[in-house]
């Protein structure tokens, strides 16, 4: 998910024809399941735009027979990432997302 998302190509399908509900090309709302995906990571905050949309997703995905590590950041805004340099949470949170996503890349 995180390349298909970097490298800026429409979606998350590997084939195309990604629909958009609003948030742009990238909403996890509009996804048709790609079959190619064989590990996803997805991870949310709390008070995020997308957090229903990004569990759904993942519930989503999980269903169609791809392993899924989906996590939620409950206390944390979209962007936590952001504020790594700040600490508390938002620290915490980014070096528990790089942690997995090194597990991630590794089982791929």
């Amino acid at each position: 998910m995180l390349y298909v998302i970097a490298s800026g190509k429409a979606g998350f399908d590997l084939a195309g024809g990604f629909a958009s509900n609003g948030y742009g090309e990238h909403s996890p709302g509009g996804y048709s399941l790609a079959t190619g995906f064989v590990t996803e990571l997805v991870l949310t905050a709390g008070f995020d735009p997308l957090r229903d949309e990004g569990r759904q997703y993942a519930e989503a995905m999980r269903a169609a027979g791809v392993a899924v590590d989906y996590r939620e950041f409950g206390s944390l805004i979209h962007g936590f990432a952001n504020f790594f340099p700040v600490g508390g949470g938002s620290a915490t949170a980014t070096a528990e997302s790089i942690s997995a996503l090194r597990a991630h890349l590794a089982r791929t």
